[in-house]
């Protein structure tokens, strides 16, 4: 595969529909994972387009293309997926690297990811990828799908292997899966909830800057961050702390009882309630994460030393 130019600014495929128009779910500082959207649609399928039509617009050395693809089913991956589909895809970039953007054509294939529309009795798109090389990149959703891992599936065979091993785990384990259609992004209150974790990607897995990616509260995740906690750095190590309050369990427990005397400080603004006004003073990010990653696992415990009398919005991944 031969990726497009660098200068490409792909501002893409954030118009994923299933006709009539409708907008599909787009995310920029939150990326889901693969086996998260797995878990939450309905129904995947794989397409392969029968017809695409292109709509080119210029306009001050800037061009964006327009795919309206009908596709058909090649095969249903989870649930009962339409037999027939259509979506578009927005691509935008210079005028001057045109020849270098891969075109969608007849024949691609893209795997869709779709939730019942509470409004109308079709489906919504919350993820497509395109099976092909080249392929249409992007920021959101054309660009090649993550794990819960942080890597990037760049193959056909792996996006389909992925999802099949997924479904095949959700048939096989007796874990509470979260509901179809849910999405916790829209709350932004930085709170997670059962079922799914935000992590910030590791360093040698992170292309970009500024992202979480939401992936489901498996075991292995938890293994992961219960490792994060003998981190140096002080945000790997709060970060993990409140992330495991979703992972119920005696080793948890355990684990963040230990942090409660975290020796290691942060200078943040800190609201005074008395003064009515906000000051600079030092806290203690990791006591304050295993803190409320208790009391979201249901045990009660006091908040450690060294906390500031209002605690309810230091309640936030650090």
């Amino acid at each position: 595969m031969r990726p497009a130019s660098r200068d490409v600014l792909l501002l893409v495929a954030a118009l994923l529909l299933i006709s009539p128009v409708e907008p599909a779910h787009a995310e920029i500082r939150y990326i889901h994972s693969i086996e998260w959207l797995t878990d939450v649609v309905e129904s995947i399928g794989r397409y392969r387009a029968e017809s695409v039509s292109a709509v080119v617009e210029e306009s001050d050395g800037w061009q964006s293309r327009r795919y309206r693809v009908d596709a058909v089913l090649v095969e249903s991956l989870k649930g009962k997926a339409p037999t027939r589909v259509s979506f578009d895809i927005r691509v935008t970039f210079r005028d001057s690297t045109a020849a270098e953007v891969p075109e969608v054509t007849k024949g691609m294939e893209f795997v869709l990811f779709q939730v019942p529309n509470a409004e109308r009795e079709d489906r919504r798109v919350l993820g497509l990828y395109c099976l092909d090389e080249p392929y249409p990149t992007g920021r959101t959703l054309t660009a090649r799908p993550r794990t819960k891992s942080c890597d990037v599936l760049m193959t056909r065979e792996a996006i389909l292997d992925a999802i099949r091993t997924r479904v095949e785990y959700n048939r096989e384990s007796d874990r509470e899966l979260p509901p179809v259609g849910f999405d916790p992004l829209p709350s932004r209150s930085g709170h997670q909830g059962k079922g799914y974790v935000w992590l910030w990607p590791p360093d040698g897995k992170r292309d970009v800057s500024g992202y979480y990616l939401l992936v489901p509260a498996d075991p292995d995740v938890k293994k992961y961050l219960l490792g994060q906690l003998e981190s140096k750095r002080l945000r790997d190590r709060a970060g993990a702390a409140r992330r495991l309050g979703v992972f119920p369990g005696e080793e948890t427990v355990r684990a963040l009882k230990s942090l409660l005397g975290d020796p290691e400080t942060q200078e943040r603004l800190v609201y005074f309630r008395d003064e009515d006004e906000f000051r600079r003073v030092p806290v203690y990010p990791v006591r304050l994460a295993a803190y409320f990653a208790l009391r979201q696992l249901g045990v009660d415990v006091e908040p450690p030393e060294g906390s500031p009398e209002d605690l309810s919005y230091l309640d936030r991944f650090w």
